[in-house]
């Protein structure tokens, strides 16, 4: 994360098209990155890949209803609706994506002996 955004920030810098306040806001965010990230992976090693997975989840899911309750003031019934489906589309697809690795991974394992 720390390379991309530093070859995303030269990119804008070669196009001339910074944003005020973009290098501030990078400063903010570097720390956590450089902090957060080796911590996260000490942690998501120490607990587990279920748990984490669980708690990303509920952190995705938490977002998406802020961003919700936050954008209401513009979201029309259409744009609400075209989200939810965008969300539900997408579960469908990675829930698929899920099956065929199990497929594929049961495939893979070696026939056990038996004793």
């Amino acid at each position: 994360m720390a390379f991309t955004s530093l070859v995303g920030i030269a990119v804008k810098l070669l196009l001339g098209s910074v944003q005020p306040g973009t290098f501030e806001n990078w400063l903010a965010a570097a720390p956590v990155v450089a902090l957060g990230a080796p911590l996260g992976a000490l942690a998501g090693s120490m607990i587990g890949w279920r748990p984490t997975l669980l708690l990303v989840s509920l952190l995705c899911v938490g977002q998406y209803l802020w961003t919700l309750a936050h954008e209401r003031d513009s979201l029309t019934s259409w744009s609400l609706a075209a989200s939810v489906l965008g969300v539900v589309m997408f579960l469908l697809v990675l829930q698929d994506l899920y099956q065929r690795g199990n497929q594929l991974a049961r495939r893979r394992r070696p026939a056990r002996r038996p004793s």
